[in-house]
């Protein structure tokens, strides 16, 4: 269980990122990054990323784990000093 625990606080930022990067689609944040990351391009006859792989959710993520990260980077001291 302590494991788990320590797993969990590990990955806990890029929760938040994931969520953010929800909510930004889900509001249409951010829309003006919402093209193809791979612009287009095919390989036998195949997308390289896939139709949804797109700059918004790379920069969602990873704002949204930034400010998770500095969340996480809060608590941390603050637990510290209790």
């Amino acid at each position: 269980m302590d494991e788990f625990l320590k797993i969990s606080y590990l990955l806990s930022p890029l929760l938040v990122g994931l969520a953010f990067h929800g909510v930004c689609i889900k509001f249409g944040w951010l829309r003006f990054l919402s093209w193809p990351i791979d612009a287009g391009k095919t390989l036998r006859g195949e997308r390289l990323f896939g139709t949804n792989k797109t700059y918004r959710g790379v920069i969602a993520v990873a704002l949204g784990t930034a400010v998770g990260a500095g969340f996480q980077d809060l608590f941390h001291h603050f637990g510290r000093q209790m």
